[in-house]
């Protein structure tokens, strides 16, 4: 179904290539030239997004799943700030939902086949607000919401990184299927 993300139950993710949020160690400075800060806005506050390297090829994001970001670093103050290596193509693949204070292999949701995977290039030095996205669970489906809303990314920065927060731009986030097929998971 295009727009929404199906239900998983079990997705293995492995060899980080990045890490992430506001208490991962990603200092109040810029980023050196091979690494890129990315942020992105999230809500609710209990979601985990699972990331992918891979290429744009035929207008879909296609690779294999590489690495996951760690489930101690969910949104921080409304934020997931990703700290990954420059001149890299990158989708949000995975959402998984925290709705009763514990993980819940029935609140995993993968991006698949024609939803819209949110995919983003990474260019070194560069400090990069990407959208704000909402998820609404809406039966089997989780449903994105995006917006942008790049004066509450600045505040965020602002309040956690000073130095950032002059050097932010607006990033080029691209709305792509993926060849995952939702049966393989």
């Amino acid at each position: 179904m295009p727009g929404i993300f199906r239900r998983s139950v079990a997705v293995a993710l492995i060899a980080a290539t990045f890490s992430v949020s506001a208490r991962a160690g990603i200092k109040d400075a810029p980023p050196p030239p091979d690494r890129c800060y990315v942020l992105i806005g999230v809500a609710p506050a209990n979601t985990e997004l699972s990331l992918a390297v891979g290429s744009i090829r035929e207008g879909r994001f296609r690779g294999p799943i590489v690495g996951f970001l760690d489930r101690q670093d969910t949104p921080a103050d409304g934020f997931v700030l990703i700290d990954a290596k420059a001149d890299r193509t990158m989708a949000v693949v995975k959402i998984e939902l925290d709705s009763q204070g514990f993980w819940d292999a029935t609140k995993k949701y993968v991006v698949c086949e024609d939803a819209p995977a949110l995919i983003f290039a990474t260019t070194g030095g560069k400090v990069v607000y990407l959208t704000s996205v909402k998820f609404d669970v809406g039966g089997n489906a989780l449903v994105p919401r995006f917006h942008a809303d790049i004066e509450a990314a600045r505040a965020f920065l602002k309040a956690h990184y000073p130095s950032l927060a002059g050097s932010l731009e607006q990033g080029q986030p691209q709305f792509l299927p993926t060849d995952f097929d939702c049966n393989s998971f």
